[in-house]
């Protein structure tokens, strides 16, 4: 959408300014302009800033008591179950981490508790807001780290983001700030502008910090209660009283009292967190350079797009591994040093947190059993191996699959592999045997998508190739990938997309052109 009213000062070759403002459509029309070049300088959209409601209904809100539960249970009718499962899978393991009880022995009784609690929720993002919440208060209950600074700014971002409709934007905004603290706003601003319309500069200078801090403290008890609210409807419940044993039901009872013991804290803690806060984001209002840039040419009309972001696509200060060279084609290195994670041992697994807290395109938590690649080979691969399909099975690589097919690519099918500086196509001069049928759009969805953690593989290059002839192949849904566990942090790559295995070496040498993929956060 356009940038209304913006300011905007143009400054000629000659050094004659011209000042004005964009119209409603974000456009500005200049008469009698000498021939030549100038400079403009644009302020930001004149509205106030309004962030837009992107919040997603809970469709199971009010649908499960837990007697409604049991019935369904009983009579083998368990669809809304199983869907509040899947919505409690999504957000990790934060619901049994709490309760610290071992309920999966029974998958009835997991059904009947989770089906129960999710019912409570009005909106699905909460959920995620609860595994949040939970994580914190584990960190934040316990003796050694109750006091912990860093703990409860943590938690104060979390309440932020429970804040109806302002809490989204301003929490990926305050993380930006934070991760680059010293840095330009210009990324923090280009958040603000993809959750909602105006200046967002204006708008953050302008924030009332004690209604914010209210507001955060009151929705972050709010959610608590709605948990402790779910908990104590399934102790007072004559059927779950007579369906969990007794370990279940006092582990239920701690976990009520623990979110009881860390409501009285809560205001105290947000408050503190709530002061860094705002001591990161004065600091960078202070040193934010006025308006944005660009160059034209009088001889024909100038167009300047504003920017707008993700908060988890926001790309990084990275550091190139060394030792390496750049292909052909390229003089650009995108192989990089991952320095968040798992550093040590004989298999490493590190990676690079983004702004949002998180390897690039992964998601926070226990990887649900769904994404886990197949256990063993299927009974009929090994007969299509002997009969010319690639070998997927003396390197297990059928468990990178959650489903495996034997294929025949007919010839002139186009085919798409990304690689960097450290593949085989670099290091061996020999094409890998993952493919895929379509490029992705972006460096996140690839990781995303085809679950490639950040030591595999740095991309910025990818090969294209038309089968010349017939080929076999496997191919199948891309299996989930897990970070392996790092101070208490878990992330996964969920995969899902469609990917092919080939044989090795499929290219090799000259016949290897890699080409850039221009992604926007490929850097």
């Amino acid at each position: 959408s356009p940038v209304q009213n913006a300011p905007y000062t143009l400054t000629l070759d000659d050094g004659s300014v011209i000042e004005g403002t964009l119209d409603a459509s974000g456009k500005a029309t200049i008469e009698n302009m000498p021939a030549g070049q100038y400079t403009i300088q644009y302020g930001e959209d004149s509205r106030e800033f309004e962030p837009v409601e992107n919040t997603t209904a809970n469709p199971l809100f009010g649908k499960i008591s837990p007697e409604q539960a049991v019935k369904m249970v009983e009579s083998g009718d368990t669809d809304l179950l199983n869907q509040a499962g899947d919505i409690a899978e999504g957000a990790g393991d934060w619901l049994w981490g709490t309760l610290q009880g071992d309920f999966n022995k029974d998958p009835s009784t997991t059904q009947i508790v989770v089906g129960t609690i999710i019912s409570m929720i009005p909106v699905i993002d909460q959920v995620m807001d609860c595994r949040d919440v939970c994580a914190n208060m584990a960190i934040l209950t316990d003796e050694d780290d109750k006091n912990d600074s860093d703990g409860w700014l943590a938690l104060t971002l979390t309440a932020i983001g429970l804040v109806p409709i302002l809490g989204s934007a301003l929490k990926g905004t305050f993380k930006v700030i934070i991760k680059n603290a010293g840095a330009s706003l210009d990324a923090a601003f280009a958040i603000l502008r993809k959750l909602g319309k105006g200046d967002p500069e204006k708008f953050l200078k302008n924030l009332d910090w004690a209604k914010l801090t209210s507001d955060a403290t009151n929705a972050s008890k709010q959610l608590l209660n709605t948990m402790k609210d779910s908990l104590q409807t399934i102790l007072n419940s004559w059927f779950m009283r007579k369906l969990l044993d007794n370990n279940a039901l006092k582990s239920i009872e701690d976990g009520l009292g623990k979110m009881s013991a860390f409501e009285k804290r809560l205001g105290d803690g947000i408050n503190q967190g709530m002061g860094r806060i705002r001591g990161y984001v004065d600091e960078a209002l202070a040193g934010q350079s006025k308006g944005r840039l660009a160059t034209g040419n009088t001889s024909s009309p100038l167009k300047a797009k504003t920017a707008e972001l993700d908060a988890s696509t926001i790309p990084l200060p990275y550091e190139i591994k060394k030792g390496l060279s750049a292909f052909d084609s390229s003089p650009i290195i995108f192989k990089r040093i991952h320095k968040d994670g798992q550093q040590e041992g004989m298999w490493p697994d590190s990676y690079t947190l983004m702004p949002d807290g998180k390897p690039m395109g992964s998601i926070e938590g226990i990887m649900p059993a769904k994404f886990k690649g197949i256990k063993k080979l299927p009974a009929d691969a090994q007969k299509r191996i002997d009969e010319g399909w690639p070998d997927i099975a003396s390197r297990a690589d059928f468990a990178n699959f959650t489903n495996l097919e034997a294929a025949t690519l007919p010839k002139g099918t186009k085919i798409y592999r990304i690689i960097d500086e450290g593949t085989s196509e670099a290091t061996k001069k020999n094409s890998g045997s993952y493919w895929a049928f379509d490029l992705p759009s972006t460096k996140t969805q690839w990781r995303k998508d085809y679950a490639v953690k950040d030591s595999w593989n740095d991309n910025g290059h990818y090969i294209e190739h038309t089968l010349e002839e017939d080929l076999k192949v496997w191919t199948g849904g891309v299996a989930g990938q897990r970070y392996e566990e790092f101070n208490t942090d878990n992330f996964y790559l969920e995969g899902g997309n469609t990917q092919i295995f080939a044989e090795y070496g499929l290219l090799k040498d000259a016949q290897i052109q890699p080409q850039l993929t221009n992604w926007p956060d490929a850097i």
